[in-house]
C-alpha cells in the first residue's frame, strides 16, 4: 500500500478554461481561418505546381504520340482504327487538361469549382483511355506508355489535391459554421436588448398615461360635484320631461287620425273615382292625414286646410256620401268634428313645447357639458391605450423570456462547438 501511494499516477491536469466574449471569439475564429489557409497554402501550392509540371509533360507526351509512327507492320484495318483512336484519345485528354491549367484561389467557391474541374478532367481522361487506349497501345506502344505513365502520375496528384481541398474546405466550413453561430448569438443578444428597451419605453408610457387618467378623473370629479353641473343635470331631466310631453301630444294626434282613418280612406276612394271633387291642396292634406298625420301639425303646414278637410269629411259622413253603418257613422262623425275643433289646440301645445325644447337644448350647450364630455372621451381613450400597452408589455415579456432561453441553449452548443474547433475549453462571457 505504501509503494502504491508513492507511485500512484497523478490525476490529469484540469483543462485550462479560456474565457472569451463573442466579438473576441469571432476575431479568434477569423484569425484561425486565416492561419489554417496560410498553413495549407505551401503544401497545396506545391501540389498545384507539381500538377502543372506533369500536365506539361503529358502535353509533350501527347505531341510525341500525335507524331508517332506504327511500330512495325500493322494490318491496314487495324492501322486505320488505331489512328482514329489515337486522334480521339489526344483530343479528349487535351480538352480535359484545359480545365486544370489555372491555379485556384484559396476560397470556398474557387476550391469547389476547381475540385469539380479536376473530377471532370479525371473522368474524361479515364474514359478516353478505356475507350481508345487498347487500339493505341497495340499500334503506338512506346509513345502510348509514356502518355499512360504521365496520366497515372496526374491522377495521383489530382487525388492528393482533392484530399487537400476537402481538408481545407472542411476547416473553412467548420469555422464558417462557428462564425455563423456566433453572429446568430450576437443578433439574439441585440434582440433581447431591444426588447428590454421597448419594455422600458412602454412601462414609461404606461406610467405617464396612468398619471393622465388620474388627473383627468380628478378634474371630472370636480366638475360633476359643482353646482353648475347639478343645474345642468336638472336641465337635462327637464328636457327629457318636455320630450315626453311632446311625444304624447304627437301620439294623441296620430291616435285621433287613426280613429277616423276608415272615413278618410273612403273619401280618398270617392275622389279617385271622380264621385267627389276636391282641390289639389286638400288632396295632398288628405294623403298626410291618412299616411303621416304627424305632419299635419308641423310648423310649416297650414292648419286651416286640414280643418276645412275635416269639416268637409264630417259633412259627407252626415249626408251619407261616405258610406258607414248607422252606429259607426255617428261615432266617426263625432270624432271628425271633435278633431277639427282640437287641431289648433294640438298645434298650439306642440309649438309651446318645441319652444321650451329649444330653450332647454341651448341651456344644455353650456361649456361644462362639453368639458365633461371631452374628459369622459379622453379617459376612455387613455384607458383603452393602457390596456393595449399592458398587452404589448406582456407579449414582449414572453418574447424576452423565450429569447433568453434560446440564448442560453445556444450558449451551451456554442461553447461545445468552439471548444472542439479551437482545441481548448471555451467559456463565453456576455
Amino acid at each position: 500500500m505504501f509503494f502504491k501511494r508513492i507511485f500512484k499516477k497523478p490525476p490529469p491536469p484540469e483543462p485550462v478554461i479560456e474565457k472569451l466574449g463573442l466579438e473576441a471569439l469571432n476575431e479568434r475564429v477569423n484569425n484561425l481561418g486565416k492561419e489554417k489557409l496560410e498553413t495549407a497554402k505551401p503544401t497545396f501550392n506545391a501540389l498545384i505546381d507539381e500538377t502543372a509540371k506533369v500536365r506539361e509533360m503529358l502535353l509533350d507526351d501527347l505531341k510525341r504520340l500525335a507524331e508517332a509512327k506504327p511500330a512495325g507492320d500493322v494490318y491496314p484495318g487495324l492501322l486505320k482504327t488505331s489512328a482514329e483512336a489515337k486522334k480521339l484519345l489526344i483530343e479528349k485528354i487535351a480538352r480535359a487538361l484545359v480545365n486544370i491549367e489555372r491555379r485556384p484561389e484559396l476560397s470556398t467557391g474557387a476550391l469547389e469549382t476547381f475540385d469539380g474541374r479536376l473530377t471532370k478532367a479525371t473522368n474524361l481522361t479515364t474514359d478516353a483511355m478505356v475507350i481508345h487506349g487498347r487500339y493505341v497501345r497495340t499500334t503506338f506502344g512506346l509513345e502510348f506508355v509514356a502518355v499512360e505513365s504521365s496520366l497515372r502520375r496526374l491522377h495521383e496528384l489530382t487525388k492528393q489535391i482533392h484530399t487537400a481541398i476537402e481538408g481545407i474546405l472542411s476547416n473553412i466550413r467548420a469555422l464558417g459554421s462557428l462564425s455563423s453561430e456566433i453572429n446568430s448569438q450576437m443578433e439574439l443578444i441585440s434582440s433581447v436588448q431591444k426588447i428590454q428597451d421597448d419594455i422600458k419605453s412602454l412601462e414609461s408610457l404606461f406610467k405617464e398615461t396612468e398619471g393622465r387618467v388620474k388627473n383627468e378623473k380628478g378634474q371630472l370629479k370636480q366638475l360633476t360635484s359643482s353646482e353648475e353641473f347639478k343645474r345642468a343635470v336638472d336641465a337635462r331631466q327637464e328636457l327629457k320631461q318636455t320630450e315626453l310631453k311632446t311625444n304624447r301630444v304627437e301620439g294623441e294626434v296620430i291616435s285621433a287620425f287613426s280613429d277616423i282613418s276608415r272615413p278618410l280612406r273612403k273619401l280618398g276612394k270617392l275622389i279617385s273615382s271622380g264621385r267627389h271633387q276636391m282641390d289639389r291642396e286638400k288632396v295632398k292634406t288628405l294623403e298626410l292625414c291618412i299616411n303621416n298625420p304627424r305632419e299635419i301639425i308641423s310648423p310649416d303646414k297650414k292648419i286651416s286646410v286640414a280643418e276645412e278637410l275635416l269639416r268637409e269629411t264630417a259633412k259627407l259622413i252626415d249626408e251619407g256620401k261616405i258610406e258607414l253603418d248607422e252606429r259607426e257613422r255617428r261615432k266617426k262623425l263625432e270624432r271628425v268634428r271633435k278633431l277639427a275643433a282640437r287641431l289648433k289646440e294640438f298645434k298650439r301645445r306642440l309649438e309651446l313645447l318645441n319652444q321650451r325644447l329649444e330653450i332647454q337644448r341651448r341651456t344644455l350647450e353650456h361649456p361644462i357639458q362639453k368639458q365633461i364630455s371631452e374628459l369622459e372621451q379622453s379617459i376612455a381613450q387613455h384607458e383603452s391605450d393602457l390596456n393595449h400597452v399592458k398587452i404589448s408589455i406582456e407579449e414582449l415579456d414572453r418574447k424576452h423570456k423565450l429569447t433568453e432561453k434560446e440564448i442560453e441553449d445556444k450558449r451551451v452548443k456554442l461553447e461545445k462547438l468552439a471548444s472542439e474547433i479551437l482545441g481548448t475549453k471555451v467559456e463565453l462571457t456576455f
